[in-house]
């Protein structure tokens, strides 16, 4: 098994993607000390994501609303018997 160290190691052992900027960004602070190991940037990527899905929830929300496929909403289906 071959060992690894600093950056490259929480890169590589991470949970997180290392495509991903967070990923980047949270493996350079693994590898500086800030935080303890990839286990804790793993879980740290984690909550971001959790609170990164509420204001995406709200947009779509927004963006797609449900009165739409409502009998008589704006793209009822005039012909269909439902």
């Amino acid at each position: 098994m071959l060992s690894c160290c600093g950056t490259a190691c929480a890169i590589r052992n991470a949970e997180s993607s290392p495509l991903s900027v967070q990923g980047i960004l949270l493996a350079i602070l693994v590898g500086t000390g800030a935080i303890a190991s990839a286990e804790d940037a793993g879980n740290v990527q984690n909550l971001l994501i959790c609170l990164e899905m509420l204001p995406a929830s709200i947009a779509m929300f927004f963006a797609f609303p449900h009165s739409e496929y409502l009998e008589g909403g704006a793209f009822a289906c005039t012909s269909c018997q439902i």
